[in-house]
């Protein structure tokens, strides 16, 4: 009589996971790359907060203090945003490698989500900063990170990688 194998058994997930196909390889630096460009971001942001100041201080007729307090407050939440998401991508990235099956629907709802922020960026009446053009560089790079997940390879390695991530469990 045969018996199924005992879950608890350690050789059962700790098996060698199936080798990582290029596209998976590709999603992975092109994550890399975006949070790159995150971090890219906020030292543009950071560096750019004299000269946001002095464009407030001359369009809306605030004193240089006011004007400095409003660029600053600009400057700090879009340098904590870009470091959140810059950390996330990096999250997503090492996971992504290590097959993940989760990793890459989280890649996808983060991609989605900055596409609703480039989109806010590009409505008509915007101005074509360097910051916008950044964005959309980012946006079209984990386009591509996105695009290589979803491939048919990879789906193959996120589900053949699935059982070897099984962890035993005591009830």
């Amino acid at each position: 009589m045969t018996y199924a194998p005992d879950p608890a058994d350690v050789s059962n997930w700790l098996a060698e996971p199936a080798p990582r196909p290029r596209s998976v390889a590709a999603a992975v630096r092109l994550i890399y790359a975006v949070a790159a460009l995150e971090i890219l971001g906020v030292i543009i942001s950071v560096a750019r907060i004299g000269t946001l100041t002095g464009a407030i201080e001359a369009a809306d007729r605030f004193t240089v203090s006011e004007a400095h307090s409003v660029a600053l407050h600009d400057t700090l939440v879009t340098a904590a945003s870009g470091l959140i998401n810059a950390g996330l991508w990096l999250w997503v990235a090492r996971h992504n490698a290590a097959g993940r099956t989760w990793a890459r629907v989280v890649a996808t709802a983060l991609f989605v989500l900055h596409s609703l922020g480039v989109l806010l960026i590009v409505l008509p009446g915007h101005s074509t900063s360097f910051g916008a053009i950044l964005d959309v560089m980012t946006w079209l790079v984990a386009l591509g990170a996105v695009i290589c997940l979803w491939r048919r390879d990879a789906s193959q390695y996120f589900h053949s990688a699935a059982p070897h991530l099984a962890r035993p469990r005591y009830f």
